[in-house]
């Protein structure tokens, strides 16, 4: 049996002892280098291009072994020397270097009459356009199965009409830009049939039917594009990202998906989504997502979330096995929705990120999170590595209870940025937890006004914990804290990344950080952008 090795010596002798090769040893170094080694025969020789035409015999091509080779005159040349008819199925999945225009003149000019299967995930820069889709089932008249990543400029007969009717077409990535909205007052969100009570499991019980039910309002009478191509395609949808494009009619459908059974949508992206304001849009989306088994990622930024949605959301959590990552960034939770956001945590085993920057909260609901961190490795709690509470309200009293929380959770990455009122005390705090956290490998507390005192004791703390990355950038920290973290930096043996911009460093803080790097064994990269530091010093070479 050849190995690799022995077929990539075949191929690099020359054309002439190619073309003695006996036929059986031929088709063995076609099985087991595919279509590369099928390429190279025919740039050797017309004798060796004839005699491994066989090699399509199958009628399917797999270009995903040699996708980082395939270009567009490539693919051409491949199709153009496809016996003719015998192609049935085609896979350029992940084909970076190709590009929409060119798959369709490969297929143009190929021996596709006969194509069934075609997948064209992820290639080129982009998503397939719904015109480019046209185009492609144009040319291939028998085509049954097309997995592609598309977008529409719009949600109306117009740009999603083919999808909504065309069998063939499975998409797994659809993205909605803006397009033509109806008036939201004319299409309000029914009710759920009965109030949420706060115990999930009680509700959600027999949750299929009222999620479904909290969504039908009109829907059935007239889906619309979106609704069908939604329906057709529940379970080749795998991402949805329709950002700042849904109106009311487009949210009561993405909820009818969500509450399918046979939903296979992992990542729903939906910020800037204002239909999801009010309380009863809010209630049936949390119905929805709280039975659903596939959505992994949800992305509901900027969507006027406000404590009474946080509250769905919450119940939902309860409910739901299979969500890890949760981003509400720039909505006004405030304490009382991100306090409600936390007491589900205890419940919730998925979630592994929450991003809650830039929504009010403050330090009720550090307190609420520190309930919901503290014990988690001991007794199976809140599953939660990554919290994000950037530019927040939070206080050093808040961050206080947060930080007793650390060591006893499973938090990796903790961002505090631009929380002004952290401040020295705050630092320390955290500074007492990190040598007890060891699953803290990401710390952000870039404009939290940390200040030159703090930083002795932050720099003998991170010698003793696992921080890979640390950012103080804009918290003035000057050449006293400069200082204060050079002379620690030999001992801190798992930082990789510091961040020190625009922290009124001179020449002289400069220069003992640079001392402190050069005995560092682990310490990759700092970040001076922005300080007192001259160009042409040594110290200035730091960044």
């Amino acid at each position: 049996m050849l190995t690799p090795t022995t077929t990539l010596a075949v191929t690099l002798s020359t054309s002439s002892m190619l073309d003695l090769l006996p036929s059986d040893v031929l088709h063995e170094i076609l099985a087991v280098g595919g279509v590369p080694a099928w390429l190279l025969f025919c740039q050797v020789s017309h004798g060796l291009r004839a005699r491994s035409d066989g090699f399509f015999e199958a009628g399917a091509i797999d270009l995903t072994v040699c996708k980082d080779l395939i270009t567009d005159n490539k693919l051409r040349f491949v199709l153009q020397r496809v016996p003719r008819s015998m192609l049935k199925s085609l896979n350029v999945s992940g084909c970076q270097q190709l590009t929409k225009g060119g798959i369709l003149k490969a297929l143009r000019y190929g021996s596709t009459q006969n194509l069934h299967d075609l997948y064209a995930l992820q290639v080129g820069s982009a998503s397939w356009t719904v015109a480019d889709l046209r185009r492609l089932v144009a040319l291939c008249p028998s085509l049954a199965l097309l997995r592609v990543d598309c977008r529409a400029e719009g949600f109306d007969d117009e740009h999603l009409g083919l999808l909504a009717k065309e069998e063939s077409i499975q998409p797994r990535r659809l993205v909605l830009h803006h397009g033509p909205h109806a008036p939201e007052t004319l299409m309000p969100i029914s009710p759920p049939p009965a109030p949420l009570p706060v115990a999930a499991a009680a509700v959600f019980g027999e949750g299929a039917e009222d999620a479904t039910a909290a969504a039908d309002g009109e829907v059935d009478d007239a889906p619309g594009a979106l609704g069908l191509t939604l329906q057709r395609c529940t379970g080749s949808l795998v991402e949805l990202d329709a950002r700042g494009s849904l109106d009311v009619r487009g949210v009561k459908q993405v909820i009818r998906l969500l509450a399918k059974p046979e939903c296979a949508l992992r990542r729903l992206v939906l910020p800037g989504c204002g239909a999801l304001r009010g309380e009863e849009a809010a209630s049936a989306f949390g119905q929805a997502l709280a039975i659903n088994r596939s959505v992994e990622d949800l992305q509901l930024g900027c969507s006027y979330i406000n404590a009474t949605g946080a509250a769905s959301l919450a119940i939902a959590l309860c409910a739901n096995t299979k969500l890890a990552r949760l981003e509400l960034h720039h909505n006004p939770l405030l304490d009382e929705g991100c306090s409600r956001l936390a007491h589900a945590l205890v419940a919730n085993t998925t979630l592994r990120y929450l991003a809650v920057p830039f929504t009010g909260v403050g330090d009720g609901a550090c307190a609420a999170l520190a309930l919901a961190l503290n014990g988690a490795r001991i007794d199976g709690g809140s599953a939660l590595e990554v919290l994000d509470l950037a530019g927040n309200r939070l206080t050093a009293d808040g961050v206080t209870l947060l930080a007793a929380a650390l060591p006893l959770s499973r938090i990796t990455t903790l961002s505090l940025s631009a929380n002004a009122h952290i401040g020295p005390q705050g630092t320390l705090a955290l500074a007492a937890a990190l040598p007890d956290t060891p699953s803290l490998t990401s710390l952000s507390l870039d404009g939290c006004a940390v200040g030159a005192a703090p930083c002795g004791r932050l720099a003998a703390a991170l010698a003793r914990s696992r921080v890979a990355m640390l950012d103080l950038s804009s918290n003035e920290i000057g050449d006293l804290g400069a200082w204060e973290l050079a002379w620690r930096l030999p001992e801190c043996h798992a930082l990789v990344s510091l961040s020190l911009a625009v922290n009124e460093i001179e020449e002289d803080g400069a220069a003992e950080l640079l001392a402190g790097i050069s005995a560092s064994r682990s310490l990759a990269s700092i970040d001076l952008r922005g300080n007192r530091i001259v160009a042409s010093s040594a110290a200035h070479q730091v960044r």
